[in-house]
């Protein structure tokens, strides 16, 4: 079983081509954030106010796609093509530890967050 952590990278294949991201998580949002612990005695609260804003969708943590970008450095997509590179690849539907513990990845599509992790 694959883990990841808050700012790692991650590819998953859509239907065209392969998605590039980076994993967040509403745990490192709620524990980095002074205006969350400060609106939001606990995580758990924190929780509840969050599922609220996604409409019921409980999600607990996602990638966000990687931006492209046109740049006059070509050192730059070098960097960029290495980053993707170290990106490791998940699959629709499968279970893997985030921040130690078990989700269950679903493939967004097309999206700025290409990928919602629910718990398994």
């Amino acid at each position: 079983m694959q883990t990841f952590t808050d700012g790692d990278r991650i590819k998953i294949k859509g239907k065209k081509w392969m998605h590039y991201g980076k994993v967040g998580t509403l745990k490192q949002a709620f524990e980095q954030s002074d205006y969350y612990r400060t609106n939001w005695p606990n995580y758990a609260d924190f929780l509840v106010e969050m599922f609220r804003r996604q409409h019921g969708d409980k999600y607990e943590a996602w990638a966000i796609q990687s931006a492209l970008i046109i740049c006059a450095d070509p050192g730059f997509y070098d960097r960029k093509k290495a980053e993707q590179d170290a990106s490791r690849e998940v699959k629709d539907g499968e279970i893997v530890l985030v921040d130690g513990e078990q989700f269950k990845v679903k493939f967004n599509g097309d999206y700025s967050s290409i990928i919602h992790f629910y718990r398994a």
